[in-house]
């Protein structure tokens, strides 16, 4: 079960029973409060918890007026210029709730690993840690012998659905769809795959904003009993380079807070954070 994605008075939302929430993912040209009154009615009339806005910042007032709050921000998000806020409004007191002990260990340790000069960045259910990236090329462990990335193509959609699958009990979206894995690769996302010996054993993507200039990297994972290998730090610097090289600027990434293991290969990639969305998206069961 994943949620619904469809259009909201001129603004792209998600939004369903799978994450109780609303999901504004981009604004366009909407009017800001005819958005918000929209969403408040969805999340009454279906029970949802949480409203979760992703919204340029000169609309961040009209939202904070309504009763959101800021959970995290990327700067030079939209053409390398103006910063993007990530705003939640908990219509259930009980959800902005999280073990902050536990997630903050996961936090620390990331930040252990950010390099010791970081450069200047261009840039429930889970509740994920938003980080945007600087400029930097980490000296990785190689890949194993017969393993290489690439681009991948229609081809490749049966075994991409399938480790989808096998790593992920459930998904914010529907990944494990060969319809929409297609759909969504001939329009705005480019995935990746590390081959290993003729065998797709890890994926990823990068869901991109061309007009806006920035990236999503997200949607990582890896055969389970394949693991340890650093399949995802390469996926990340080869789709990082890929991006560099048509010219979007700013990368980020929304990464679940309690992963140690992704919240560090973004942190040795250079990445910052951003912030902590609190119980914001059910995903892996």
């Amino acid at each position: 079960m994943t949620d619904r994605m469809e259009s909201l008075h001129g603004a792209s939302i998600q939004h369903g029973l799978h994450s109780r929430r609303v999901y504004l993912m981009n604004m366009h040209d909407a009017v800001a409060d005819r958005v918000i009154a929209a969403m408040f009615d969805l999340c009454r009339r279906n029970g949802y918890t949480k409203i979760f806005a992703k919204v340029p910042e000169p609309c961040g007032p009209v939202f904070t007026q309504a009763g959101f709050e800021i959970e995290a921000q990327v700067p030079t998000f939209y053409n390398h210029m103006e910063t993007v806020l990530f705003m939640g409004h908990f219509l259930d007191p009980a959800r902005r709730i999280v073990d902050r002990e536990a997630l903050d260990a996961v936090l620390d340790l990331a930040m252990s690993r950010v390099p010791a000069a970081p450069p200047a960045c261009d840039a429930t259910a889970s509740s994920s840690h938003v980080a945007s990236a600087g400029a930097m090329t980490p000296v990785l462990k190689p890949l194993p012998p017969g393993a290489h990335v690439r681009l991948c193509t229609e081809t490749d959609i049966p075994r991409m659905t399938a480790i989808y699958r096998r790593v992920f009990a459930s998904y914010p979206f529907p990944i494990d769809s060969p319809a929409y894995i297609e759909k969504t690769m001939h329009g705005h996302i480019d995935y990746y795959g590390i081959e290993w010996n003729g065998t797709l054993v890890a994926v990823s993507s990068a869901e991109t904003d061309r007009p806006g200039s920035n990236v999503e990297m997200t949607d990582f994972a890896t055969l389970p009993d394949l693991t340890g290998h650093g399949f995802a730090a390469h996926l990340l610097q080869r789709m990082q380079q890929d991006m560099a090289a048509e010219g979007i600027h700013t990368a980020y990434t929304v990464a679940r807070a309690e992963s140690p293991a992704m919240n560090v290969t973004f942190s040795r990639a250079g990445y910052r954070f951003g912030g902590r969305l609190k119980n914001n998206t059910q995903i892996g069961g």
